[in-house]
């Protein structure tokens, strides 16, 4: 694919960004945090913990929890202190407020002792993803920050990717993934079987097949932004390089969920390209699949039966017999649940539907505000690609919206915040979206090897549609 973007003009940017944008021993910690937090949230196997710990004691949940404290720190030192004006603060607030008022009420009409276990899980893990999504969006300062820390993702989910596509011919490493002193709370899944004979269902890195699937197909929107973002040849065909590692595994989870998602970002992110490129885009799409299915027979048309035959598959019926199971309870309390964390699949059931778990556990409310959190990222994502200064940020956004769209989507097919890469990953967009919006106005430039993405005959123009 050729490459339409080009940099516009570098002295039409201002030379320094304000003071207060400055990088700092503040800014840098935190870039330093998040970069620890990623490789503990995508290459370490989410069932290893510290022993005694359940769930809770998972690497990445400790570190959301370390960048829970210093963002704590940055509002109560002097010389840290932080002030920023962003929607994700508010979000956030309104989502703490409303689960413990959940958890207040489901202890109220008494609970059973995996039930109040689950809820005290619940907050803890809470408390990491709140981490996660206030540090991304205070602690990032600058762009060259926040392009970091995406590369970061984008470069470790290439590396769970590439462990995807080693346990697909019969090769896992994920068990050498263990940090001394951590145990398994659970077997990992280990290289499943679906559709045809000797087929595998690869998990890489994450704990469950749909996870993966799912948890590229939000990365690779961010893949693809960094691989026009650059005019660098040799960075750019490293940079495409990942972009295919990352796409072609994700059918590798022969998942129905993993393809919605991987369809819905290649969309939604196309929506913001002009039609030049939307015509290249869609044509790299259809020569990727035929060179997929030509390499690697028998996947993609597992998948297409699983979309086909679903009223034979026994999943779906399953899903749709959730409705009717828990209605009672539903009505029973409707407006902040049984308290977050209390439905346990062990005494109840599994549902396959996030929203629907989370009408149960707290509510109408409380799912409005979990809610909130997609429908945050995507509303940012979508201002700020009509409203920023440089056209890379603008793509940026569009790329956010992107992601946090997947997350939404693929959420009606699996009980998405169980799985704490997925978690992770979309409370990291979340306040990632609350940084951009801090940054949408700053006029800072953007880092070395980062064009705006624009034409070369629109480059004085760096506010002119995309699209």
């Amino acid at each position: 694919m050729t490459n339409a973007l080009a940099a516009p003009n570098e002295q039409e940017r201002p030379t320094n960004g304000p003071r207060h944008l400055r990088r700092s021993t503040r800014e840098v910690i935190a870039a330093t945090l998040f970069l620890l937090y990623l490789v503990l949230l995508l290459l370490v196997p989410a069932r290893l913990v510290l022993p005694g710990m359940g769930a809770a004691g998972r690497p990445a949940v400790a570190a959301g929890l370390g960048l829970l404290a210093w963002w704590i720190a940055t509002r109560l030192h002097p010389r840290l202190a932080t002030r920023s004006s962003h929607p994700v603060t508010w979000i956030v607030l309104i989502l703490i407020v409303t689960v413990l008022i959940s958890y207040a009420l489901g202890y109220d009409r008494g609970l059973l002792p995996p039930e109040s276990s689950g809820a005290d899980r619940y907050l803890i893990v809470l408390a990491s993803w709140v981490g996660v999504a206030l540090v991304a969006a205070d602690g990032l300062r600058t762009r060259r920050d926040l392009d970091r820390v995406i590369g970061a993702m984008v470069t470790l989910s290439a590396v769970s990717a590439a462990v995807g596509w080693l346990q697909f011919y019969g090769i896992d490493l994920a068990p050498y993934f263990r940090p001394p002193g951590f145990v398994y709370n659970a077997d990992l899944v280990g290289v499943g079987l679906r559709g045809g004979p000797g087929l595998s269902r690869v998990y890489g890195t994450q704990q469950h097949y749909i996870e993966f699937g799912v948890v590229l197909a939000m990365v690779l929107p961010f893949a693809i932004h960094r691989a026009l973002a650059t005019s660098n040849r040799r960075t750019s065909y490293l940079r495409w390089t990942t972009v295919a590692l990352i796409a072609g595994a994700i059918p590798l989870a022969i998942s129905r969920a993993g393809f919605l998602g991987l369809i819905t970002g290649l969309v939604v992110l196309g929506l913001a390209w002009p039609n030049r490129m939307k015509l290249w885009g869609f044509l790299g799409l259809v020569v990727g699949m035929a060179a997929f299915r030509t390499a690697i027979p028998g996947v993609l048309g597992t998948i297409k039966s699983a979309f086909l035959n679903y009223d034979a598959d026994p999943s779906i019926q399953a899903r749709l017999a959730d409705f009717a199971a828990t209605s009672a309870y539903i009505r029973d309390r409707p407006w902040f649940g049984r308290g977050p964390g209390t439905y346990v699949p062990e005494l109840y059931r599994v549902l396959d539907n996030q929203f629907l778990g989370s009408f149960l556990a707290v509510g109408f409310i409380g799912t409005l505000a979990l809610s909130s959190v997609f429908f945050t990222a995507i509303i940012i994502g979508r201002h700020v690609r009509r409203n920023a200064t440089w056209d890379v940020d603008r793509h940026l956004g569009q790329t956010v919206t992107a992601s946090a769209a997947v997350a939404l989507i693929t959420s009606l097919t699996f009980d998405s915040l169980a799985f704490p890469t997925f978690a992770g990953i979309i409370f990291f967009v979340f306040g990632m979206s609350g940084a951009l919006w801090r940054l949408r106005d700053t006029h800072e430039p953007a880092p070395p090897g980062v064009p705006s993405l624009t034409s070369p005959l629109r480059a004085e123009h760096p506010r002119e549609e995309m699209a």
